[in-house]
């Protein structure tokens, strides 16, 4: 399988797997996870992040532990770390979680590096984000730094230029305030999306002088 699967591919081989488990028939495995009903995890069972539930509640079937992973992963594209934890919160034993996360990962509906591009063209297209935040919320999916760096290293516009670009479309927002009240504003909106001060300043200065001017450009 193709590690940059198209969403058509990836919908495809989602429906596909489904089709699978439904053919199979009534559940009939529990994978590895012993559930005893003693309240004490399998020798082989890590304790995992979060778990909300006594482990009597927890899912040890592996087909409807996948069927629960590909309701997930229709909804959008998961990171590996996402989809465990997803299916963690569902009560699946963490041995299950980690069958079927490299089930998914095989069969390429789980590709953490194309996971890594699509969130940064998205969050750079609809939010103008920075490269310093994109790099933070890739790393609390669970990520990896090698994964995220190529990513951020494939996008084309500078950090000048994204700033510029978000601050060109906030101020026609701001039309009648004062320009104390424009430099904070934006300022401010900058400064949460992550870029650095140095852009920040550089940024605004350019905004106002292109304010001043009347050429605000349109950058839509």
């Amino acid at each position: 399988m193709s590690p940059e699967m198209s969403d058509d591919d990836r919908l495809t081989t989602i429906a596909g797997l489904r089709e699978l488990i439904s053919s199979a028939g009534a559940p009939t495995g529990a994978g590895n996870c012993v559930n005893s009903g003693s309240g004490e995890p399998a020798d082989n069972e890590a304790t995992p992040r979060s778990r909300s539930t006594t482990h009597s509640d927890e899912i040890t079937d592996l087909e409807e532990a996948r069927r629960i992973a590909l309701r997930r992963v229709e909804v959008r594209m998961r990171s590996c770390a996402e989809l465990k934890d997803d299916l963690l919160k569902r009560h699946v034993c963490e041995d299950l979680a980690n069958q079927v996360v490299a089930r998914f990962i095989e069969v390429g509906i789980l590709n953490d590096a194309e996971f890594a591009r699509a969130w940064v063209r998205s969050r750079r297209s609809l939010k103008m984000v920075s490269s310093m935040k994109l790099r933070r919320e890739l790393v609390a999916k669970g990520v990896s730094v090698e994964s995220i760096t190529q990513a951020l290293d494939e996008v084309e516009d500078t950090e000048a230029e994204i700033a510029l670009s978000f601050a060109r479309r906030r101020i026609r927002g701001l039309s009648g305030k004062d320009q104390a009240t424009i430099q904070r504003r934006l300022s401010a909106q900058l400064a949460r999306r992550g870029f650095a001060y140095s852009i920040i300043q550089k940024t605004v200065h350019q905004i106002m002088k292109e304010t001043e001017l009347g050429t605000i450009a349109d950058d839509e």
